[in-house]
């Protein structure tokens, strides 16, 4: 049986296989280096997140989600302090949907894939560095 997710199959053991050492080398070596595998994958997932809910292309809104997510995560590192985080997200989300409306595109779930991305990254970072 060689149909497209036999295809699919190998090319997600391939990323496992290549992915899962620098992954584990980024949380050993913690620090700048875990961040920055954290913003990487930031970005990756409101990309992936906006194609998902049906995004003709990565336009605005999925800018105001990663960039949103990277500056409360930033915040969170360099203060610790949750408000601050808190207060990043809700001004993140109020961005994305002004930018809907401004687009003609309010799609609720792309707006809501801010805080569905930054309470992942945010534990990762509370667990590092909180």
């Amino acid at each position: 049986m060689t149909s497209a997710s036999s295809g699919d199959l190998k090319q997600r053991v391939i990323s496992a296989v290549l992915l899962i050492p620098l992954v584990l080398l980024a949380v050993w070596l913690g620090g700048s280096v875990f961040l920055l595998l954290v913003a990487v994958a930031v970005v990756l997932m409101a990309y992936e997140w906006s194609r998902v809910t049906g995004a003709a292309s990565w336009r605005v809104d999925g800018l105001v989600q990663w960039l949103t997510v990277l500056s409360a995560i930033a915040a969170l590192v360099m203060t610790n302090d949750f408000l601050i985080f808190s207060g990043i997200i809700a001004m993140g989300c109020a961005v994305a949907a002004v930018a809907g409306v401004a687009l003609r595109s309010t799609n609720v779930w792309r707006i809501l894939g801010i805080p569905y991305l930054a309470l992942g990254s945010w534990m990762l970072c509370v667990g590092w560095f909180g």
